[in-house]
């Protein structure tokens, strides 16, 4: 400490020697108290025989000059020190700076002048947020330097009895130089400005949840650019009364901001909420299209409270969920109700889905529903069936199906939308108790060799008994079986000489089907026009009236219905016109009857198009299902 302090002293006797050189033009040495011991120090050449006494004379009087030299030394410099505090009475100290103008050494007028330079060159810069700028020029508002005694008064508060040490720190001032302008005309630059004009102002807007990919998102707010003119216009006129040459309007505070950022504490703890609650996403892959349960369904099954916090009661919340799974089987099952199908003919017909539908398992589906939402899943899926068809293709029929069209009396096999199978039947006779029902089935089972008996009588026989070679049942004692005692199939046979309900083929054509249908098959069965039923036939009595006992009988009679088969259609039309009356006392009868609408008899055959193959459905698979086995 001791050497910089040293130091520093040297420091200031050189500075004093220079300022002292340069006023008096003389050359001052300034010895310090080190020098002078250095010099008592140095050895003086003595004579040899010179007495002591006279030595300490000689040194005394040289310390007496010293002294006289130092006192005249200080008095010069006192005077030269006090000659240069009377120069900063008119200047500045070097080192001071006044709004960052260098002023050292300058008198005030030179300050004022340079200030007054700046002036006349000044312009105000104002930025905006879309990086556009608004330059306003002095000369535009009659901006001008008014002298003040700001500048004069620095000067005078100077301490110029420690000019040195003050010169040696910087100093820097800032004034409010005296300026004037026009406000009114500066004012009306800044109305006038782009910015502040309607169409080039957008309203912010708030940032906001939203739903995407599965989860609640916070969309980030759009700030906008709307300014407010009121407080652009202050900060304006403070920034040229203070001769700012430059502001950014965004930290004005001028610009409209959004009333919530995606900061929003409140609205980030709601997305958490929301995203615990029903991050899940589960799309349902229906026949009828997809189906989406995700957070802006589930949502509403929520609980809010007046902070806007949601809560779920699970009571209410598995309310919901239940009513769900119902709704979406009611819009997705057929199982039991109908389907329309598309014909051979190209005619558009509803059938009753019996064996093939869609049906949701709504308790299984609700159990699956349940897990997918606690574990947050996104995912898409099938519902839990409990009855499926392979394909919603072709209205879900798929494009392999049996067609048994009972208006012309046709049945076709569909395989992979082509026809690979046709062939004329017979169907039940129309009656309420012997017509063949429509409707969409599957096969039960097939078996060959198989006698088909018809109701027992009180007697212990049965009302007919027929053998065939080829059974292929569908619904309980319906199926699809040979009938050689059949010579002719198709036309109108079944109007009076039908089965009892079963379709009857060719022996060929029933072996050929056999080989070709299975249980996966779709048999779709159904009368392209409206038709009415005569009343059913009277039972056979205890006497075995109006029965066959054996197939040969059976046979027999069919042989003789055949037969007379031609008769009957020469005279249908009279037995028709007869069957209105017989129709119309059958309506009361079976007025309950789902499957007998009131309408039109059969229309008349019709030719079918010439190419089946291709004017069928052609797309599709069919479903599984189960019929419990019965016999005919």
């Amino acid at each position: 400490m001791a050497k910089k302090k040293q130091k520093k002293d040297n420091s200031y006797g050189s500075g004093l020697e220079k300022e002292l050189d340069s006023i008096m033009g003389t050359d001052v040495k300034i010895k310090n108290e080190n020098t002078q011991k250095s010099q008592q120090n140095k050895k003086t050449p003595v004579k040899s025989g010179t007495k002591k006494k006279k030595k300490g004379s000689k040194v005394k009087y040289a310390v007496i000059g010293c002294a006289v030299v130092v006192v005249v030394a200080a008095g010069a410099l006192g005077g030269t020190y006090f000659y240069k505090a009377q120069e900063y009475k008119k200047v500045f100290f070097p080192n001071t700076t006044i709004n960052s103008i260098d002023c050292s050494k300058k008198t005030a007028e030179e300050v004022e002048e340079i200030i007054r330079s700046n002036i006349e060159d000044y312009e105000l810069t104002v930025k905006f947020r879309d990086g556009e700028s608004l330059v306003i020029d002095g000369n535009e508002i009659e901006y001008k330097y008014n002298k003040s005694d700001e500048i004069s008064d620095l000067l005078r508060k100077q301490n110029i009895l420690n000019w040195y040490q003050e010169s040696r720190n910087p100093k820097e001032y800032t004034v409010n130089s005296s300026t004037s302008f026009d406000e009114d005309k500066l004012i009306q630059i800044v109305s006038e400005c782009n910015e502040l004009q309607p169409i080039h102002q957008s309203v912010p807007k708030d940032a906001y949840m939203d739903y995407k990919d599965g989860k609640y998102v916070i969309e980030k707010e759009d700030p906008g650019n709307k300014i407010d003119e009121q407080v652009l216009t202050s900060a304006v006129v403070d920034a040229v009364s203070s001769g700012i040459t430059e502001i950014d309007a965004e930290e004005t505070g001028a610009y409209a901001q959004p009333a919530v950022t995606s900061e929003d504490e409140k609205m980030v703890k709601q997305v958490q909420q929301l995203n615990q609650y029903v991050g899940a996403s589960i799309t349902y892959v229906l026949p009828q299209g997809n189906k989406v349960l995700d957070g802006t369904t589930m949502i509403e099954w929520l609980d809010k409270d007046e902070d806007g916090n949601y809560t779920r009661d699970d009571e209410v919340f598995d309310k919901k969920l239940k009513e769900f799974v119902t709704e979406l089987a009611e819009e997705t099952d057929t199982l039991g109700g109908t389907m329309d199908f598309k014909s051979t003919y190209g005619t558009v017909v509803s059938v009753k889905t019996v064996d093939v539908g869609w049906k949701i398992d709504q308790t299984k589906e609700l159990e699956t529903l349940k897990a997918n939402i606690e574990n947050g899943e996104c995912l898409e899926r099938e519902p839990e069936y409990k009855s499926r068809m392979t394909s919603a293709e072709n209205g879900g029929f798929g494009n392999t199906y049996i067609e048994v069209d009972l208006t012309s009396q046709h049945v076709y096999f569909y395989k992979e939308g082509k026809v690979v199978w046709s062939s004329d039947c017979v169907s039940g006779k129309m009656t309420k108790d012997r017509y063949t029902p429509s409707g969409v089935y599957l096969l039960d089972y097939k078996t060959t060799d198989r006698d088909l008996k018809g109701e027992k009588l009180p007697n212990g026989e049965y009302s007919y008994v027929s053998h065939v070679d080829y059974w292929m049942p569908f619904y309980g004692g319906y199926g699809f079986h040979d009938a050689s005692w059949r010579s002719k199939f198709g036309g109108s046979i079944y109007n009076y000489s039908g089965s009892h309900g079963c379709i009857n083929l060719p022996k060929s054509k029933a072996g050929t089907l056999y080989d070709l249908i299975d249980k996966e098959v779709p048999i779709v069965i159904f009368y392209r026009h409206d038709y009415t039923l005569r009343p059913a036939e009277p039972k056979a009595t205890s006497d075995g009236e109006g029965t066959a006992s054996s197939s040969k009988k059976e046979e027999s009679s069919s042989k003789k219905e055949e037969s007379s088969s031609k008769k009957e259609e020469s005279s249908s039309k009279k037995e028709e016109s007869s069957s209105k009356k017989e129709e119309s006392s059958s309506k009361q009868e079976s007025s309950s009857s789902a499957e007998v609408p009131s309408a039109e008899p059969p229309a008349p055959v019709e030719t079918p198009p010439e190419n089946p193959e291709t004017s069928g459905n052609t797309s599709g698979d069919a479903g599984i299902s189960t019929v419990q086995e019965t016999s005919e």
